[in-house]
């Protein structure tokens, strides 16, 4: 088992500490330890290496960045979308057209 305090880790930046509490919230006790442990392999050395080694992949996915996204107004539509959407109708349109044939009375 491996015991780190989030908080007091000055070797993370604030940044990567706020985003690894948060990602790992069920993993973090009330004194704000980030608790971890392994019992996969037989041996006390390969499960402490485990145990390291999934620390690294936590830490690492907590200092990505996540990406900024732009959302646009609630209910708009992207003006590719709507040009996909009316060529879209028009397709499907001269579908039924063709279908319905030409009747000369």
């Amino acid at each position: 088992m491996l015991r780190m305090n989030v908080e007091s880790a000055k070797f993370l930046p604030a940044e990567v500490r706020r985003r690894l509490s948060e990602q790992q919230a069920n993993k973090i006790s009330k004194d704000g330890d980030l608790i971890l442990s392994c019992q996969t392999h037989r041996t006390q050395g390969r499960n402490r290496a485990e145990v390291v080694k999934s620390l690294k992949d936590i830490i690492k996915d907590a200092w990505e960045r996540p990406k900024k996204r732009n959302m646009r107004a609630h209910g708009s539509i992207s003006k590719k979308g709507k040009k996909k959407r009316v060529d879209d109708k028009k397709k499907r349109s001269k579908v039924k057209e063709l279908r319905r044939g030409k009747i000369d009375w």
